[in-house]
């Protein structure tokens, strides 16, 4: 195949080094301070995933709720099937 004029080779592994751990990484990494200041300022005022948020709407915390329960019920079948109820060794909170 031939090299059109336009295209340029060039290292596309420049940026990473392997460590002596034979892990890659990159070269020139950002300091611990520039981290902690992404992550404070920008990561986690922006994120809105599934684990984190700061408020919850009312409908979301009635799901959390009826999932939280559905476990507890999971745990307290699992547990009196298995006796450890009735024998003391495990303590719950009141359902």
């Amino acid at each position: 195949m031939k090299r059109e004029e336009k295209w340029v080779m060039r290292d596309i592994f420049e940026a990473v080094e392997l460590n002596r751990y034979g892990y890659y990484q990159l070269r020139n990494m950002n300091s611990t301070e520039d981290r902690e200041e992404t992550f404070e300022n920008t990561y986690f005022q922006d994120y809105s995933g599934y684990t984190y948020s700061k408020s919850y709407t009312q409908e979301e915390l009635d799901y959390l709720t009826r999932k939280f329960e559905e476990k507890e019920y999971v745990i307290r079948e699992c547990l009196q099937k298995t006796g450890v109820l009735e024998r003391g060794g495990v303590q719950l909170q009141p359902a």
